[in-house]
């Protein structure tokens, strides 16, 4: 489990080759790696880079992680396992 921005992301805000190749050793040595991340995991895809999404196959969609400050988890397949919808009063005091 990785935090992506300021961690994984470089100051350009992309992953680079070294990181992408020990997340490669690390999937390679059947080490499951997610990403986590403040982000929706569209957003985590458009900033990311086409390296990194294709170390989880063909579907950006389908990458399992844990985004949008943990209230979203997806699960190896990219299926959703844990979502916390926040209460109508919570949002309404934020607003």
């Amino acid at each position: 489990l990785s935090d992506m921005d300021g961690t994984l992301l470089n100051s350009f805000h992309k992953v680079t080759e070294e990181s992408i190749n020990a997340i490669k050793t690390l999937q390679s040595s059947g080490i499951l790696f997610l990403p986590a991340t403040g982000r929706t995991r569209t957003s985590m895809v458009n900033v990311a880079g086409t390296s990194f999404v294709n170390l989880f196959g063909d579907n950006p969609l389908k990458i399992p992680g844990v985004y949008s400050q943990g209230l979203m988890v997806y699960g190896r397949n990219g299926e959703l396992i844990y979502e916390r919808i926040l209460e109508n009063d919570v949002i309404e005091k934020a607003e």
